[in-house]
């Protein structure tokens, strides 16, 4: 019986895997290293507005700075344990992924508001939309429980060993928040500001905003912008998710790279309505 090969510099953690494994091992921690960077750069070039914020305190502020330090915590955590040893693997990835629950909860709850403020007069809107909120976040639940980390050799690298099928089940939920969310913002600001019934509004007008106030098109675009990003990035972890072809770390890869862009477009969002208010 052949004996399996010593490794020649058991200092080095990738050597303890397989070629190809070692390789999108090292492409997703530079993928999560370069969403750590940009994310910071975010940060401190929009730091003048936030100072701004901060003079005007209110419910909807603090979930802003929640959003900004859970998604900069979530980064930074997923960025440490692909690039340093720790001591247990398996708890640290569940405080990963509670903290990119409540991310979660804080970011969306941004856009609930959004919906609130131009439904204030339906309350019925306003409970419909507060539930699937809760919703998103009880569905991301999910993610802490489907997640399963272990450690390379006894290096004390981590890496993911299994991930359940059920937590696609939290992008889906997400997908109907945003569109949703989207799509009833862009309906109320054209039927409230355009003289044309609502049923027979034009799509194009529905698309692109055309003829709103200046306050209304500013919300309208800034919506349209946030959705189109994340609604794009969003499909693509999803369609990764559900490839079986595509190596699992890839597939991390991509979900680190969507809570890059819905926080940063969330609160992008948020900053351009109170500079247009």
């Amino acid at each position: 019986m052949s004996q399996p090969l010593p490794i020649i510099n058991p200092n080095v953690y990738l050597n303890y895997m397989e070629p190809d494994l070692a390789y999108q091992y090292e492409v997703s921690r530079n993928i999560c290293l370069v969403v750590l960077g940009a994310i910071l750069w975010d940060m401190l070039t929009s730091l003048p507005d936030e100072i701004q914020l901060l003079q005007r305190p209110s419910i909807t502020v603090f979930a802003y700075f929640a959003t900004r330090v859970l998604s900069i915590t979530y980064i930074l955590l997923d960025a440490l344990i692909r690039v340093h040893p720790v001591n247990n693997c398996s708890t640290l990835g569940h405080v990963i992924a509670t903290v990119g629950l409540l991310s979660v909860g804080s970011t969306y709850f941004l856009f609930l508001r959004r919906v609130h403020a131009v439904y204030w007069n339906s309350k019925t809107v306003q409970h419909t939309f507060t539930a699937l909120w809760i919703s998103c976040v009880g569905s991301t639940v999910l993610l802490p429980l489907s997640i399963v980390q272990g450690s390379i050799a006894n290096t004390g690298y981590c890496i993911t060993t299994e991930a359940k099928i059920y937590a696609i089940a939290a992008s889906v939920v997400y997908i109907i928040f945003e569109s949703s969310s989207y799509l009833a913002i862009s309906f109320r600001l054209c039927t409230a500001t355009v003289d044309i019934p609502a049923s027979k509004m034009p799509w194009r007008i529905l698309l692109s905003g055309r003829g709103l106030p200046i306050v209304s098109k500013g919300l309208f675009r800034n919506g349209q912008q946030y959705y189109l990003a994340v609604i794009v990035t969003h499909f693509l972890a999803f369609i990764s998710a559900v490839i079986p072809s595509i190596p699992f770390l890839y597939k991390e890869a991509f979900t680190t790279i969507y809570t890059l862009v819905v926080t940063t477009m969330a609160c992008r969002a948020f900053r351009k309505l109170h500079q247009v208010s």
